[in-house]
């Protein structure tokens, strides 16, 4: 299997080009800005999300994995269950038959452990493989969205960033084997959340963290004239990033999620540190981050949350613990 360093959600369209587009398109009122488009039923509202991009990881177990836990994660953002998937499959010459086989399987085995039937899809021919899926899921008992934060509300994420700059150290032969797994045990953590944690009553926007970053998607939970305190000793990190230099991994996909979220906050800081960097680096399969009342800061450990921040009553992203 040929490695590709753009694969997953780092090969997402830049966040300011997108909303242009999306703006200009003209599309449904169901293609709100949302994780998931919200399908409405006389019975039971649906919820309906379409995700894929090159393979990610050094062979096709892993990034079968990945492209599904990736894709479905949209749903589970929502609060809501997955139930269907179908493949969308475009097989490379980057990949040989028996790796074809491998992948596909992945992708199966991976919705099979999620409880979500997968039933059927698509498959062409291609240069360079594309995988991902389409998923319907059903709403739970509570409809989360990503724009509901209120100020004061602690900000929360389930598990460690970085793992784009992880994999591109791996990639570049300044992270040995033994890192590779720690970044895929965070990439193949899946992002289904407890039905008690989403019984809790003062849980108000949830999200998750992919192609955008956590910079990139923190500003599109934020409303009007609301900002952010983020503790920067707080947020975990994919280790193994800590001793690389955040010079030599400052691309133009964490640039272009920096002006993304400048395009909706004051953000006066600058990309100088390699926690800073990791704030807007695209994540495949990336943390779920929530909002809600101080009072989840009881439960946190319980559910394996980490407090990252504080929503405030400003337009400014500002940085503590520098």
């Amino acid at each position: 299997m040929k490695i590709c360093e753009q694969g997953g959600c780092m090969s997402k369209l830049a966040g300011i080009q997108l909303t242009q587009m999306l703006n200009e398109a003209g599309l449904s009122p169901l293609a709100e800005f949302q994780d998931s488009a919200i399908l409405p039923e006389p019975k039971s509202d649906l919820l309906f999300t379409t995700d894929f991009g090159p393979l990610v990881g050094r062979n096709c177990k892993d990034s079968g994995k990945i492209a599904a836990l990736n894709a479905i994660s949209d749903i589970y953002a929502m609060g809501g269950t997955a139930l269907y998937a179908a493949v969308i499959l475009i097989l490379g010459n980057d990949i040989n038959k028996k790796e074809r086989d491998i992948l596909l399987s992945s992708i199966i085995e991976t919705c099979k452990e999620e409880k979500v039937e997968t039933v059927g899809g698509h498959t062409i021919l291609g240069e360079q493989t594309i995988v991902g899926l389409a998923v319907i899921g059903k709403i739970g008992r509570h409809l989360f969205q990503k724009n509901n934060c209120q100020v004061g509300d602690a900000l929360l994420i389930s598990k460690e960033v970085g793992t784009g700059i992880a994999l591109r150290g791996y990639y570049n032969g300044l992270l040995g084997e033994e890192q590779y797994q720690k970044i895929i045990q965070v990439m193949t953590k899946s992002n289904r959340l407890q039905e008690s944690f989403l019984n809790l009553p003062y849980i108000h926007s949830i999200t998750d963290i992919t192609g955008f970053g956590l910079l990139g998607h923190l500003s599109e939970m934020l409303g009007y004239e609301q900002g952010a305190d983020l503790f920067l000793n707080k947020i975990p990190y994919v280790s193994s990033i800590l001793d690389l230099s955040a010079f030599a991994f400052e691309n133009e996909f964490i640039q272009n999620n920096l002006d993304y979220a400048r395009e909706r906050h004051d953000i006066r800081w600058h990309i100088d540190t390699m926690k800073k960097l990791a704030l807007c680096d695209p994540q495949t399969n990336g943390p779920i981050m929530v909002s809600a009342d101080k009072k989840i800061l009881c439960d946190i450990d319980k559910y394996g949350f980490y407090h990252i921040g504080t929503v405030t009553a400003n337009d400014r992203i500002v940085l503590h613990g520098e």
